[in-house]
């Protein structure tokens, strides 16, 4: 506790801004005191009608995000897919955009993120956008000089789309931390802090990439300031290949909605030895169709499992193909399909059970008619969740 009389010294401000930093006795540091705004009477208050959002109902303008989920989860492949929608002012998945400038700081370094931005390239055919990427780690905690280049690089990135709102994405949270405590009150409050200061001198939209824990029910990884402080938090999911990005809180939007997607291969190119090249970009998929399936695996268990993961195996096998048209089928070369008789041999030959058919026969009517998992057509059986990647 600062003793009263003589004022505690403050943070130095670098070209505009202060780096934020809690007081402690030992230096004398204190954070710089927020100018107040002016009184607003309750007869003057009348209906902000105006949005600065970046995209419509879910991301604003000047203010913080987190988009997190577990290891390949999609998550920074969902983050740049939003990024470069953001940057060329294209709708996202049927929402209105506002075009910005946008500083991708992929903290992890590494080549990856290169060749993801060429697959949006090579997709799109579009070659030229107000977009930047940075590949470096950093320091965002302690580091003035670290925070100090960002403030630069922001500046270049606004000079080259003036007049347009900025997007800030740092992928990823921990890789800014250097050292620091994720789960520490004192340095995640100290690194929203720093967060703030650059959205307060940039008037930037930050975006943070994060991991969640071990257990993935308990969301993002850290301290729980890190969500108080955020005003858009979305969670990235991945159920055996098929994604979807929820909308776990929002500030000042509705909030709840699931964005689903499949991960597209683009090829590349070859390297020195003649092999292909590929990454990925983020496909767009049914999102109805994800929480209906993420609904119904809920509860399966025993011998329905066994059907679950059996189907797995003849796929990895090479025993599946891609449906056929025709009545009762999807459109052609949609979903993986299997001989229903030797996916049933298959299954019959696991269960531990007296009466294998019957066990067979209920544990079908489980996964199909009650669930809803899997369909059928002239011999042939297929899972909704697992499509033919093209």
């Amino acid at each position: 506790i600062a003793r009263m009389g003589k004022p505690a010294s403050l943070a130095s401000p670098l070209n505009g801004f202060a780096i934020a930093t809690r007081y402690t006795p030992e230096t004398g540091k204190a954070d710089e005191p927020k100018p107040s705004g002016p009184l607003e009477w309750f007869e003057d208050i009348e209906a902000s009608l105006t949005d600065a959002y970046m995209v419509k109902g879910v991301l604003a303008s000047d203010t913080m995000s987190v988009i997190y989920g577990p290891s390949n989860s999609g998550k920074t492949f969902f983050a740049l897919d939003l990024a470069f929608h953001i940057s060329t002012g294209r709708e996202w998945r049927g929402l209105r955009v506002n075009a910005a400038g946008v500083l991708y700081l992929a903290a992890e370094g590494g080549r990856g993120v290169l060749n993801r931005v060429v697959a949006l390239k090579k997709e799109t055919g579009i070659t030229a956008a107000p977009i930047a990427v940075r590949r470096a780690g950093m320091d965002l905690l302690h580091n003035e000089a670290d925070l100090q280049s960002v403030y630069n690089l922001a500046q270049e990135v606004k000079d080259r789309a003036p007049d347009m709102p900025l997007l800030i994405v740092i992928d990823t949270l921990s890789r800014i931390m250097a050292g620091g405590d994720e789960n520490s009150a004192a340095d995640m409050t100290a690194l929203i802090r720093n967060i703030d200061a650059i959205r307060t001198a940039t008037g930037a939209h930050v975006m943070l990439v994060h991991h969640t824990g071990k257990d993935t029910a308990r969301g993002a990884r850290g301290h729980s300031s890190l969500r108080a402080a955020t005003d858009t938090e979305i969670e990235v999911q991945n159920e055996d290949g098929e994604r979807a990005a929820q909308v776990q809180k929002q500030r000042d939007y509705q909030g709840g909605e699931t964005f689903a997607f499949t991960l597209k291969s683009v090829s590349l190119g070859h390297d020195q030895d003649g092999d292909e090249v590929t990454s990925c970009v983020v496909e767009a998929t049914d999102s109805e169709e994800f929480k209906a399936m993420k609904a119904a695996k809920k509860g399966v268990g025993g011998n329905q499992k066994i059907i679950m993961d059996t189907f797995d195996q003849m796929l990895g096998e090479g025993l599946g193909k891609p449906n056929p048209g025709g009545v009762g089928f999807p459109e052609t070369g949609q979903f993986w399909t299997v001989k229903m008789d030797e996916l049933r041999d298959y299954c019959m030959g696991k269960f531990d059970s007296a009466n294998k058919r019957d066990a067979w026969r209920t544990a079908w009517r489980g996964v199909t008619e009650q669930k809803g998992l899997f369909c059928t057509a002239s011999g042939l059986c297929w899972r909704i969740d697992k499509r033919v990647k093209r």
